[in-house]
């Protein structure tokens, strides 16, 4: 377990904090569920289990519960939920109500475990009807949580979380993030996938042995078929350069990593929060 602080200098009024949590990866499910789903929620609940003993999601809540009042903002990016189960879907709206929280997809939360085994390897984006087809059947699920590019102003610093959890960024999102950032606003930007930055490749492909990255050229993506488009390039560009981005904050790798994005910027992630890994974000003047 480690909660990380780190400090952004911002010309704002006074200081804010912001909580970071990511992939906490609930696997709670119940006899509602289908078998074949109960079976996954267990497997994969042993995935995560800590000293050989599974990490009781019930607790896990609480904590994050009584630890989001202390800031003020939430930031969850993705894998919250490790499947979206009534029972994980209740828990999520458990944890967001009555904070200020703001919220991104992972490339687990809307998955059925029968839709998840097309986007592990070889990745290309002749399977994005295969995509689009398994987040349209839990879309009503996250109605209330997230839109695919959503915003909240905090302190005067604006907060955009994306959507991101298929390795892209779609030209809708592209252009609002840019018309966001022309309005010269220090901003954090949010979603779950990380960008690639030539320090991340290591660590990425000693963890996990693919680089599980959005962005980079075809050569760094060569094992596993996975190819950015334009759109995604541009975006992944746009968010390295950009002067008004404060921070980009990012999860899915399940480890703490801080590195220069090409262009300069800086983007954090945050380790596997089902651990009690977190990150608290200080911004302001000092």
């Amino acid at each position: 377990m480690e909660i990380r602080t780190i400090a952004i200098k911002a010309d704002i009024p006074k200081p804010i904090s912001i909580l970071h949590l990511t992939d906490l990866h609930l696997t709670l499910c119940d006899e509602s569920e289908a078998p074949e789903h109960i079976k996954h929620a267990h497997a994969r609940s042993e995935c995560f289990a800590v000293d050989g003993k599974l990490n009781p999601a019930e607790q896990t809540i609480r904590e994050l519960l009584q630890a989001s009042g202390e800031h003020d903002l939430v930031l969850l990016t993705g894998d919250i939920i490790d499947f979206p189960s009534g029972a994980n879907i209740r828990a999520l709206k458990a944890l967001l109500a009555g904070s200020n929280s703001l919220y991104c997809m992972g490339n687990h939360d809307w998955n059925y475990p029968e839709d998840y085994p097309f986007g592990l390897v070889n990745w290309d984006y002749s399977q994005s009807k295969l995509y689009a087809q398994a987040l349209a059947k839990t879309a009503h699920l996250f109605r209330d949580f997230q839109t695919g590019f959503d915003i909240k102003t905090v302190g005067g610093v604006k907060v955009i979380a994306i959507n991101n959890s298929d390795y892209r960024f779609t030209n809708e999102q592209y252009l609002r993030l840019r018309d966001e950032l022309e309005q010269a606003v220090p901003t954090v930007v949010a979603f779950h996938i990380p960008l690639y930055a030539p320090t991340l490749m290591p660590d990425t492909v000693a963890y996990w042995a693919l680089p599980i990255v959005c962005g980079g050229d075809a050569d760094v993506h060569k094992d596993w078929g996975y190819r950015p488009d334009p759109v995604t390039l541009s975006t992944a560009e746009l968010l390295g350069s950009n002067p008004n981005v404060l921070a980009v904050i990012s999860g899915h790798l399940h480890f703490f990593h801080t590195d220069i994005l090409p262009g300069g910027n800086t983007q954090y992630i945050t380790a596997l929060s089902q651990r009690g890994n977190a990150t608290v974000f200080r911004i302001g003047r000092e």
